[in-house]
């Protein structure tokens, strides 16, 4: 039989590939980076030392840990707990509430982002009968790191730490290599030492979200969704570490009860992109707001292009419309735009089809569009903007501390709300 020999360096260790009859005993894939050893390169068959198992788990346990706790991912071979999912049963393809769930996942980052984001998502279901703890690699600059802190780090593990084992398939020689004993079982042998840190992470009711620049952010602006963090960290001058203010709050727990919807019955598809800036303007009125502001206002009115950009006035009375309207014309104007080339679309209320606002609106050229009634989807733009401002309240108002009954107060903070609208480019 012919056998040659291939030397490969990835990440700065060397590996030796023995070719026997024309194959390899395993596959030339990056996964050989992910250990040091000359053992087993697949990542998902790592299992972790049974003491440090019994350390994490001991305070967290009332009898056996390795029969309390549901392991979510194992392979044959590297059980750790008596309960488990495994690629037979996927994990996935349950809900992971009602127990205590341990997770040792390959250290892939698809992986460990879709494992946390549904740890979460379950978790908000049943938070006080459901617990979970998680082995992963201390990656900062991943896609999913933002997920942990939601999460309490029991211990990090310095580089270089023998804490798994994996399974010898495909080693032909094992006789440099040192057996894991009672800690991993036979058949398995010691990875020596991981590339980077390792973390322990866990999950329950009591658990306290950590406040980072991405928190900080999220708060300050009232709750915005996944892409308007994004595009503001990196766009806006903000004061925070911009890789930390962009990862997810996705979880947020506030965001759940202030912006929970149904489902639309007739969700709007229309798209706007065939009109230029201010070619066609969406328009309504909200209010009365109770309580009055200080101010004395009581009413909102909005004017928004296509392009979402947004302008808002604040009313004592519903008749300064026709005023507000001459505000916006004149904005408009000093941007340098053609107040004659706009379409100024509304529903079918008398402030805008008859009085002062009419009557400008013919002065100035401005043709006006009514909504057809009963045919919400037509005026859907104007109509999302008043729930974005009251899922910004109610967000603010959730995590200030203060009574959702303070007076006055309340149409104010709607003025610093459609600023944070502005801010998050609501769609």
């Amino acid at each position: 039989m012919e056998i040659s020999t291939r030397t490969v360096i990835m990440a700065g260790h060397r590996f030796h590939f023995e070719r026997r009859g024309g194959t390899f005993p395993w596959a030339e894939t990056n996964t050989i980076a992910a250990v040091r050893p000359r053992i087993s390169r697949d990542r998902a068959d790592w299992q972790l030392f049974g003491s440090v198992f019994s350390k994490l788990t001991d305070k967290f346990s009332t009898g056996d840990p390795k029969k309390q706790w549901w392991e979510l991912f194992r392979k044959a071979g590297n059980e750790v707990c008596s309960a488990r999912f495994d690629v037979t049963n996927s994990a996935f393809d349950h809900t992971w509430t009602g127990r205590d769930f341990y997770g040792n996942p390959p250290f892939e980052g698809q992986f460990i982002y879709r494992m946390q984001d549904k740890a979460l998502a379950d978790f908000s279901s049943e938070p006080q009968n459901t617990r979970f703890l998680f082995i992963l690699p201390y990656w900062p600059q991943s896609n999913w790191y933002g997920f942990v802190k939601h999460f309490k780090v029991l211990e990090t593990f310095p580089k270089d730490t023998m804490m798994f084992s994996a399974s010898a398939t495909g080693v032909l020689n094992t006789s440099s290599l040192k057996p894991a004993g009672d800690e991993g079982g036979p058949g398995r042998f010691l990875i020596e030492g991981t590339p980077w840190p390792v973390i322990a992470v866990y999950l329950d009711a009591t658990t306290s979200t950590t406040v980072d620049d991405s928190v900080k952010l999220h708060l300050r602006l009232g709750h915005p969704g996944e892409r308007a963090t994004e595009h503001i960290a990196a766009k806006y001058e903000h004061g925070l570490q911009t890789n930390a203010a962009k990862q997810t709050c996705k979880h947020c727990h506030v965001c759940k009860l202030a912006k929970a919807t149904r489902v639309p019955a007739y969700p709007s598809t229309s798209t706007y992109d065939m009109y230029s800036t201010f070619a066609l303007v969406f328009s309504d009125i909200h209010g009365p707001l109770s309580p009055t502001s200080y101010s004395g206002q009581r009413f909102m009115i909005h004017f928004t292009c296509t392009s979402r950009y947004t302008f808002v006035y604040f009313m004592e009375t519903r008749d300064q419309a026709a005023d507000r309207l001459a505000q916006f014309s004149t904005s408009v104007s000093q941007l340098g735009h053609t107040v004659a080339a706009i379409v100024l679309r509304t529903d079918g209320d008398s402030v805008y089809t008859s009085g002062d606002l009419a009557g400008i609106c013919e002065s100035q050229g401005i043709k006006q569009e009514i909504s057809a009634p009963y045919v919400h989807t037509n005026a859907a733009v104007a109509e999302r903007l008043w729930r974005t401002v009251l899922d910004i309240t109610r967000a603010l108002l959730s995590t200030s501390g203060l009574s959702h009954d303070i007076g006055p107060l309340r149409p104010d903070m709607r003025r610093t709300c459609m600023y944070g609208a502005r801010m998050v480019r609501w769609r």
